[in-house]
């Protein structure tokens, strides 16, 4: 009977006086910028204690309630000193850049496009693409590679007429093949972790860089302006990746940009060496570890992942690869018939 009239006087009460009505109560519900999720009317949420009581709870996500609230806090400590402890800040940690060089034309799909052996090495060891990699760590950092925007296609046609690689003068060849590649230049980005784990060869700065993930872009569109055609022997991806390192080491006087460019265009895989201060680093190509488990940029698949920064590396390659031999085998039967 007891109960029955107690809680009949706090029904009485909830409609006699709104403010002890949760719903209509700014001061409690979820709608209490005091108290968050307070079951009861006042400023202390499911705090029992007055509200400058270092012992009160007050969970929840009002202004002034749960881990926020300097009114009750949690716990044992004073209110203030936990509000520090909960707003302190981590400590800002470094990037570092690495520069990673991948291998175009793998020797299996070149001798696939009809090349000998010597020319698929050649091809192998000369022909790369340069990364400039920025961040704390490889997991945490973002690629950033200049291209050629045409695609894999044009890369697949290229490989084709590789055959005709002078393997007695290749530098001449090459130098004469890459000032036909040209088309769009565009600069795009990859998972860190992703273009790490499919390179050939690895380099890392020594000291922390100057430079933010902001500053990198801003640099990169002020030299697509300035260099908005791609070709592989006067704007290419090693030279915007050299000028890039230049832009952002610690110290730009150990960063020559020609010399930079030259190591690592005209030297075979294993010397190139970009120097600007930095060290070479294993990668897991290196070390035939392509097993081991790396970041997909933007939630693509691999396969995704590598038609659009690594084309002839991705499946489609090599359909495309045998279409264009098979169709330079049926011209050649053509006109000799």
């Amino acid at each position: 009977m007891r109960q029955t009239v107690v809680l009949a006087i706090l029904i009485g009460c909830v409609h006699a006086y709104p403010m002890m009505n949760p719903l209509n109560n700014p001061y409690a519900n979820i709608f209490n910028p005091y108290g968050a999720y307070g079951g009861l009317p006042g400023y202390g949420g499911f705090g029992q204690l007055p509200p400058s009581s270092p012992f009160g709870f007050g969970y929840g996500y009002g202004n002034y309630g749960g881990y926020y609230n300097p009114y009750s806090g949690m716990g044992n400590a004073p209110a203030e000193q936990q509000q520090q402890q909960v707003v302190q800040q981590p400590a800002v940690r470094q990037n570092y850049m690495w520069l990673c060089l991948e291998d175009i034309f793998p020797e299996s799909l070149s001798t696939q496009a009809g090349l000998n052996a010597k020319q698929a090495e050649l091809l192998s060891n000369y022909i790369t693409h340069a990364y400039v990699l920025l961040g704390p760590s490889v997991d945490e950092a973002v690629a950033w590679q200049m291209t050629l925007d045409e695609g894999q296609q044009f890369w697949a046609k290229f490989l084709v007429e590789a055959k005709s690689l002078d393997t007695e003068h290749p530098t001449q060849w090459g130098e004469q093949k890459a000032a036909t590649v040209q088309g769009r230049a565009k600069i795009s980005t990859a998972g860190g972790r992703f273009v790490f784990s499919h390179s050939e060869r690895c380099f890392r700065t020594k000291q922390p860089v100057k430079c933010s993930s902001n500053d990198v872009q801003s640099f990169s569109n002020s030299y697509l302006q300035t260099h908005d055609r791609f070709n592989l022997l006067s704007n290419n991806c090693v030279m915007y990746s050299c000028n890039l390192l230049k832009h952002c080491v610690a110290d730009a006087n150990l960063c020559d940009t020609s010399s930079c460019t030259h190591e690592l265009m005209y030297n075979s895989m294993q010397a190139k060496n970009p120097s600007c201060d930095t060290q070479v680093v294993d990668t897991p190509v290196a070390n035939q570890m392509m097993a081991s488990p790396f970041t997909i940029p933007y939630g693509m698949n691999e396969q995704q992942s590598l038609e659009e920064f690594m084309p002839m590396h991705a499946p489609k390659a090599t359909e495309q690869i045998h279409a264009l031999v098979a169709s330079a085998a049926n011209a050649a039967t053509a006109a000799t018939a």
